[in-house]
C-alpha cells in the first residue's frame, strides 16, 4: 500500500499529499529523513526506558519510574525554547541538528551500558540528555522543513513532517519488539531451566514458574509444586537479566553478544 501511494503521488497526482513543489529544495527531503530517524529514537526510549528502569531497579515502583522519565519532558521544554532562540539569533539550523543527534547518541550509549550496579540516580541525569535531543531536533527539523517549502504549502509540509515522524516511530517499534520477543523466547526457557532444575525444581513446574514470573503474578509462585524461595530467587534473577540484556544490548545497540548470558 505504501509503495502504491508513493507511485501514485510520484507519477499521477503531483499536487497531492506529497506535493512536488515541497521537494524543490533538498533541505525538505533531508528534514523528512532526519525526522524519521528521530521518531525511531524517541519512541524506542518511550517504550524501552521505563521497562529498563523497572527491570534494573524492581523496588523503584511505577510512580517513581514515571517521575524519572518525566525529567526528559522538563528538559525538552527548556531546550526547545533555547533552540528556538538560537535559531532566531543565528538564522541557521545546522549546529542544533547535529548537536541533537549527538546528544541522542550519548543518551543511548549511557542507557546501553547501564547495569544493575549502575546507581539509580544516574538515570535522572540521563533523562536530561534524552529531553535535550528531543528539544533540539523537533524544533530544528520542523523549522528546516517549513523554511525550505513554498509559503502556501507550509501547513502541508508541517503535517507531512509529523506524519513521517509517526511512521518512523511505528516501524521502529515493530522491529524492536519483534527481535526483542524472539530473543527472550529463545533464551528464557533453557536459561531458567539450567538455573532451577539443579536446585530441585520438577520439570513439570518450569512452565508455570516462568508464566508467573513473566506476567508479574507472584501470588501464584507459592502454589507451584516443588518451588522454594531459593528457586524463585534464582529464576527471577535469570528472567531479570535476560530481559535487561536483550533490552540494553539489542533494543539500543542492535546486537546481542553471547557473553551477555555468561553470568
Amino acid at each position: 500500500m505504501l509503495l502504491g501511494l508513493v507511485t501514485y503521488e510520484w507519477k499521477v497526482k503531483k499536487d497531492g499529499l506529497f506535493h512536488h513543489s515541497l521537494l524543490q529544495h533538498r533541505n525538505f527531503a533531508l528534514a523528512l529523513g532526519c525526522i524519521y530517524v528521530e521518531g525511531h529514537c524517541a519512541f524506542a526510549a518511550n517504550y524501552f526506558v521505563p521497562f529498563q528502569l523497572s527491570t534494573l531497579y524492581p523496588s523503584m515502583g511505577f510512580f517513581r519510574v514515571g517521575v524519572c522519565y518525566s525529567v526528559s519532558y522538563f528538559a525538552f521544554t527548556f531546550f526547545a525554547l533555547a533552540t528556538g532562540l538560537y535559531i532566531w539569533k543565528s538564522k541557521t539550523v545546522h549546529v542544533p541538528t547535529v548537536a541533537g543527534f549527538a546528544v541522542f547518541i550519548l543518551f543511548f550509549i549511557l542507557a546501553a551500558t547501564a547495569k544493575e550496579s549502575t546507581p539509580q540516580p544516574n538515570f535522572w541525569g540521563y533523562m536530561v540528555f534524552l529531553g535535550a535531543g528531543l528539544g533540539l531536533l523537533l524544533t530544528t527539523l520542523v523549522v528546516a522543513s517549513q523554511l525550505s517549502t513554498p509559503p502556501e504549502l507550509i501547513a502541508m509540509a508541517s503535517g507531512l513532517v509529523l506524519s513521517v515522524r509517526s511512521f518512523g516511530a511505528s516501524t521502529g517499534l515493530v522491529i524492536y519488539q519483534a527481535v526483542f520477543s524472539h530473543g527472550i523466547s529463545r533464551n528464557l526457557f533453557p536459561k531458567v531451566a539450567a538455573a532451577t532444575i539443579p536446585l530441585g525444581l520438577p520439570e513439570g513446574s518450569l512452565e508455570p514458574l516462568l508464566g508467573a514470573l513473566t506476567s508479574g503474578n507472584t501470588g501464584k509462585l507459592e502454589q507451584i509444586p516443588g518451588v522454594t524461595a531459593e528457586i524463585i530467587e534464582a529464576a527471577a534473577l535469570v528472567v531479570r537479566n535476560i530481559q535487561a540484556c536483550f533490552q540494553l544490548r539489542l533494543g539500543y545497540s542492535g546486537g546481542v553478544h553471547d557473553s551477555c548470558f555468561d553470568w
